[in-house]
């Protein structure tokens, strides 16, 4: 089942504003007379929804000021800066990708709609999307009820929402993402993965078009072992995890019978005719692509 719709996050994802958002976190504080500043993995590490809980993680004592005072000077602070603050790389190459495949784009933001839509516009790439989702105050409780109410209205309209899919980069995007009904196995295996590669995607495109194969190649091989020596590795030592039991086929589970041997399957194919030939050709290039777009549609049917 091809996916007709993408919900995408814009602040994080298609904004490139997290610096921006750490150093306006830090000023408030300063501003409050509040000791301590947090770098961004520290921020990384406390920010959530509903953004007033987050600010209570911040330190922020709010029997000295209310949340909406300081949510009103972080936004007045925020807003006089956004301006320079640019796509993420790779924001436009999957925009137009998704576009011309003609896939649906909504971006659904807990970001007041007014400034969302003046910042989308701003940027040049507000042609992309079919709709803009925010919400009507500079708060940032929760986008959920927004995107279930735009679901419901597609619904409505004869669209069958289990074909949207939520791309974003925070644990609230994967909460959303579940309230919509999107399994944890498709927004993993699929979109996050997705949205995780594009920069390779892109630095390999840009090797190739500039005649440099041994970098693109050596950029994709990289990325993979580090993904799955190191990150795979301090993942599994820090918190162990048992294999997700949501999606099965024939009764069995569905990493078991597909996504672990895909893997396998996949590196044969671009490791032995390589070894045996000395080259990388179109066929295999194909092949792969072929690969992919089944691999996204059984995900999709499970």
């Amino acid at each position: 089942m091809k996916p007709s719709l993408v919900l995408w996050d814009w602040n994080g994802t298609l904004l490139d504003d997290v610096a921006l958002c750490v150093d306006a976190l830090n000023r408030l504080l300063r501003i409050y007379h509040y000791p301590q500043q947090y770098s961004l993995a520290q921020y990384r590490e406390i920010f959530g929804f509903p953004i007033e809980d987050y600010y209570i993680r911040a330190g922020f004592d709010f029997s000295k000021n209310s949340y909406k005072e300081l949510a009103d000077d972080y936004m007045q602070d925020y807003l006089a800066r956004a301006g320079a603050c640019p796509l993420a790389e790779s924001a436009v190459p999957a925009l137009s990708l998704l576009k011309g495949a003609g896939v649906q784009q909504v971006i659904l933001s807990a970001s007041n709609l007014p400034v969302l839509e003046q910042q989308v516009t701003e940027r040049g790439v507000r042609p992309y999307f079919d709709r803009l989702l925010g919400l009507d105050n500079i708060y940032a409780r929760s986008k959920v009820e927004v995107g279930l109410a735009y679901l419901t209205e597609l619904k409505q309209r004869g669209a069958v929402p289990a074909q949207a899919i939520m791309i974003g980069d925070s644990v609230h995007d994967f909460e959303v993402a579940q309230a919509l009904g999107v399994p944890e196995s498709v927004i993993a295996l699929t979109f996050v993965a997705l949205g995780t590669s594009l920069p390779e995607l892109v630095t390999a495109i840009t090797s190739l078009v500039k005649g440099h194969g041994a970098l693109s190649l050596g950029n994709v091989i990289g990325a993979n072992v580090f993904n799955l020596v190191l990150v795979s590795g301090v993942s599994v030592t820090l918190a162990p995890f048992s294999i997700p039991q949501n999606s099965t086929i024939a009764g069995m589970n569905a990493s078991l019978v597909m996504d672990i041997p895909v893997m396998f399957a996949v590196m044969l194919l671009l490791t032995l005719p390589a070894l045996i030939k000395g080259k990388l050709s179109r066929p295999q290039g194909i092949a792969l692509l072929c690969i992919y777009a089944a691999f996204c549609a059984v995900q999709f049917s499970i």
